[in-house]
């Protein structure tokens, strides 16, 4: 069988809301095979700001090699949070995977502002004394191009309808699924029961499910540390993602690693001040969003109330 014979579910967006929960909760299927890295990131553009093993460029046959250890029988899977903001990305999966399916999830714009600033503080992005108001502004003047950091682009990406309408283009509404973090934290089965309804799985397996929380942003006694042991982990896992049995060694030693280390470098909840001034440009700035979303989903977002409060 080659490449694009086989069905996929592409978790293809948004960063800071949830996909890595979802990408874990869907590898635990066991009609699913996840690929051996969560971002695999093959479909970015060329020039996206961020590193790959391999791009589309270099050949649809370098796609397989993250899903070798898979049975013919399984859906692939993959989750690249960013294949949301990358232009070329939709026309490249449809050509490539005419039979996958994408899911999104998405998250309110303004929390996920906030969670953006928090994790690029706890990676060494920005200077730790940097306040909320001063990352926002930053990121206010002209877009920058391509090159500009994937941390930086988080004010403007959180206008979710703007880069999903080109999928709907691409796909179509039948292709396409949007789930939402805020139900996910609060309803987790139901998500993932609509999910596996979505992606013709059995979403039974769900019901007595042990949902955990993974990758949450915290603060970090030492951000330059956590920058370091984060590129560090990034490159073990580029050099063992092919190598099945090494990587499962891997994984039960960093279960302990990360035990003892986050006991170490991680600090107190902090809150994240936000000024009266940026508060209500955030409003005004997100304020169509929920309207747009809704439309293209199809059903309200969960996220109006919270942005009416704030």
């Amino acid at each position: 069988m080659s490449v694009g014979d086989y069905s996929y579910i592409i978790i293809c967006g948004t960063t800071k809301a949830a996909t890595t929960s979802l990408y874990f909760y869907l590898s635990d299927h066991p009609s699913v095979c996840a690929a051996s890295l969560k971002e695999v990131r093959f479909f970015l553009d060329e020039n996206y700001p961020l590193a790959s093993a391999f791009r589309y460029t270099q050949g649809i046959e370098k796609y397989q090699e993250y899903f070798l250890h898979c049975r013919r029988d399984k859906v692939r899977m993959e989750a690249t949070p960013d294949y949301l903001y990358s232009p070329g990305t939709p026309e490249r999966i449809r050509k490539a995977l005419p039979h996958a399916k994408i899911i999104f999830i998405l998250r309110d714009p303004l929390l996920r502002l906030v969670s953006w600033y928090k994790f690029a503080r706890q990676n060494n992005d920005i200077p730790e004394q940097m306040g909320f108001d001063e990352y926002v502004e930053l990121q206010r003047g002209p877009a920058g191009g391509a090159k500009i950091k994937q941390h930086l682009r988080a004010l403007e990406q959180g206008r979710y309808s703007l880069y999903l309408q080109k999928y709907y283009d691409t796909f179509g509404s039948d292709r396409i699924y949007i789930a939402f973090s805020e139900e996910l934290s609060s309803d987790p089965v139901s998500v993932l029961r609509g999910i596996c309804g979505f992606s013709g799985l059995a979403g039974d397996f769900y019901e007595a499910y042990d949902f955990k929380v993974y990758n949450r942003t915290e603060k970090m006694r030492s951000p330059l540390v956590h920058g370091l042991y984060k590129k560090m982990r990034f490159s073990v896992r580029q050099r063992t993602h092919q190598y099945p049995f090494l990587k499962s060694a891997l994984r039960r030693v960093k279960s302990f690693v990360e035990l003892f280390y986050h006991r170490l470098n991680t600090g107190s909840r902090e809150e994240v001040r936000i000024s009266p001034s940026t508060l209500q440009f955030l409003k005004d700035y997100y304020k169509d969003e929920s309207i747009s979303m809704g439309k293209l989903a199809g059903r309200a977002v969960p996220w109006v109330e919270t942005l009416a409060e704030k």
